[in-house]
């Protein structure tokens, strides 16, 4: 749903899409509220005159969400190859069940 309103995020004037409601991108389900949330940790007031994103905080959302989603896995995976670089280290010095 587009309403002519203002970007809670930019304030750019236009027809916009509602922050709480459901869009698909992509074979993805988005609600930009929800993204704002899990990216930034930001919820916003609730105001009945606007209630809007425009279509470049969107791409930005998006870009950003995507970002932290990708730190996030890399950093599980260094994790688990360092853990296994230190069990190899551990098993050439001879010893075992070292963390």
């Amino acid at each position: 749903m587009e309403s002519v309103n203002v970007c809670r995020c930019c304030l750019a004037e236009g027809f916009h899409r509602d922050l709480n409601s459901s869009y698909t991108w992509l074979d993805k389900k988005e609600i930009y509220s929800d993204m704002l949330l899990e990216c930034f940790n930001i919820v916003l007031s609730a105001d009945k005159k606007s209630n809007s994103i425009c279509n470049l905080c969107i791409k930005s959302l998006r870009s950003s969400l995507c970002f932290k989603q990708q730190v996030l896995k890399t950093e599980f995976h260094f994790i688990k190859w360092i853990r296994r670089e230190k069990k190899t280290r551990w098993r050439n010095f001879g010893i075992e069940g070292g963390t």
